[in-house]
């Protein structure tokens, strides 16, 4: 059984993304005539980001909760006397900010967790190049969103072209709304997520 505070953490994430669909279908029910198009695809936009920005917090709590909780390997990768109290607060302090971490990929994550406190940890559980690519391509799909740029550009159209779409690629808003299988695309990166977080949860 994980301790109480790893717990809390998935039940957290995962009640954030139920949240988040709820209040995507919930207003686009509610929004009809010539607005609808333009606020769907606004809505569907800022629940991307949303979902992509709990992800990352998501990540970054788990990993300061392993991290805290293994203490010994802690202080020795961090050069710290084995005197020095090993705190959540300590932790987060020492790998927030572009020193040491920057979520970015889900790579990322699994290095830094590794030079950290060894192989054997928990975000092992997410190791195939596709399974990272799922949890990755909303985070290139964001950067777009917030900050439009050639490079941010650049990188969603490869990962447009990777699901195999050709010629003229659709703007976030389309791509988002548009159909996969029953439910929209972005309906499907909520449940992308909800299964990554499952399996992390799973090998807690």
């Amino acid at each position: 059984m994980p301790p109480p505070n790893i717990s809390l953490i998935h039940r957290s994430f995962l009640g954030s993304l139920k949240s988040i669909e709820a209040r995507f279908n919930r207003v686009r029910r509610s929004v009809s005539g010539k607005r609808k198009r333009r606020v769907h695809g606004w809505l569907a936009e800022m629940s991307l980001v949303s979902a992509v920005t709990a992800w990352e917090h998501y990540l970054e709590e788990l990993l300061v909760a392993y991290l805290a909780g293994k203490p010994e390997s802690f202080r020795m990768a961090m050069d710290l006397s084995k005197n020095t109290p090993i705190t959540r607060a300590l932790v987060k302090a020492v790998i927030s900010g572009t020193r040491y971490l920057t979520i970015g990929r889900y790579e990322n994550i699994r290095t830094l967790a590794t030079r950290l406190i060894g192989r054997n940890h928990v975000f092992q559980v997410i190791k195939s190049q596709g399974d990272q690519r799922i949890v990755d391509n909303p985070s290139v799909i964001r950067n777009l969103i917030v900050h439009e740029s050639t490079q941010s550009r650049r990188a969603y159209h490869v990962v447009l072209e990777r699901e195999g779409f050709k010629g003229r690629k659709p703007q976030p808003a389309g791509y988002l709304l548009a159909r996969k299988g029953t439910i929209t695309r972005l309906q499907s990166i909520l449940r992308d997520y909800t299964r990554a977080a499952r399996k992390l949860r799973a090998a807690s």
